[in-house]
């Protein structure tokens, strides 16, 4: 579905934001590593970093007049028909915390709970990466052609607000065995850009939520991916999934069974 965006200067604001972040992120101090708070039940880290980004980020966004939801500040959910910011303003703290540079700023232009335009801050290249409504796509956004499980690369994690019941840890037996190798990079973002440019191939993960895949989502559709999500089982969460064309109908049935299976019970 082609979504056109009304007001042109919100590009420029994504963009202003995303630069922002990365000023702050290249030239961040010891400090800004400091742990502020723990979450999660001791599994979910927030540090300084995440509080300054968040308002700096959000005072980029502000002039534009749109709502901002971010993991930071406003977690509810936006309204199904109207524009919105949907930020995270460092995903992957506990890599940045030590010393890791694999994680990024994420910023969303979502219309309802449907990214537009995602902006992005990539430590790991010290680059801005967009993509979406109103952007040139990029020439590294573009996904594999792998199209057999068995050669593919699973992109994934094990999020704060997993439940580690019977039931997933067989789910997670059964993904590790299905494809050629695994891999987790302590950001969803890093795992959808990993993806969107061929690096990997698949992406998936349970109980992630919205403001943690929005933007990476956006510039994983421009390029070429296709991305399917349900509910969680954890209050406003998501089980997502990313696959290039040629490996969605592979993916479907193993990582999301109960939509599968009740798809096909109905036909």
């Amino acid at each position: 579905m082609s979504i056109t965006i009304p007001d042109p200067t919100w590009i420029q604001a994504g963009t202003k934001a995303a630069q922002r972040a990365g000023t702050i992120l290249a030239n961040a101090s010891h400090q800004m590593r400091n742990t502020q708070r723990i979450e999660e039940q001791g599994r979910e880290t927030k540090i300084m970093a995440d509080e300054i980004l968040h308002r700096e980020i959000t005072e980029a966004l502000t002039p534009t007049g749109l709502p901002i939801f971010s993991e930071e500040g406003n977690t509810s959910s936006p309204h199904p028909a109207q524009w919105s910011w949907v930020i995270d303003p460092l995903d992957g703290s506990a890599n940045f915390q030590r010393g890791f540079s694999l994680c990024a700023s994420s910023i969303a232009l979502c219309h309802g709970m449907q990214p537009v335009t995602g902006f992005l801050y990539d430590l790991h290249t010290q680059s801005i990466v967009q993509g979406g409504a109103g952007i040139t796509p990029a020439a590294e956004l573009k996904c594999s052609t792998i199209n057999t499980l068995d050669r593919a690369i699973l992109c994934t994690g094990i999020p704060a607000r997993l439940e580690w019941s019977d039931e997933n840890t067989q789910r997670f037996s059964n993904m590790f065995r299905s494809f050629y190798k695994i891999r987790m990079l302590g950001s969803a973002v890093q795992a959808l850009l990993h993806v969107a440019t061929g690096k990997a191939d698949v992406y998936f993960e349970q109980n992630i939520m919205f403001w943690d895949v929005a933007a990476a989502w956006a510039v994983a559709e421009a390029a070429g991916i296709q991305i399917r999500s349900c509910p969680g089982t954890r209050s406003g969460s998501l089980q997502v999934m990313a696959a290039p064309p040629a490996l969605l109908s592979h993916c479907h049935p193993l990582l999301f069974p109960e939509t599968y299976q009740n798809a096909h019970a109905n036909k």
